[in-house]
């Protein structure tokens, strides 16, 4: 069995040490890697938006 697994599940074995991962602390790791990606989302948008408005005007015929 790989660490990974164990990481998550905890070691089966009865006598050791190592606990699982409660389930509200994994659900909480999650939303923040969530908020971090749409906040890098957001972000991007506003500049994307910014540069977007500058290169409009460049553009006209």
């Amino acid at each position: 069995m790989n660490s990974n697994f164990l990481l998550f599940t905890g070691n089966p074995l009865k006598n050791s040490p190592q606990k699982p991962i409660p389930t509200l602390v994994v659900v909480l790791l999650i939303q923040e890697i969530h908020f971090q990606i749409y906040f890098v989302l957001v972000e991007f948008e506003k500049a994307y938006t910014q540069v977007n408005i500058k290169l409009k005007p460049a553009f006209k015929t």
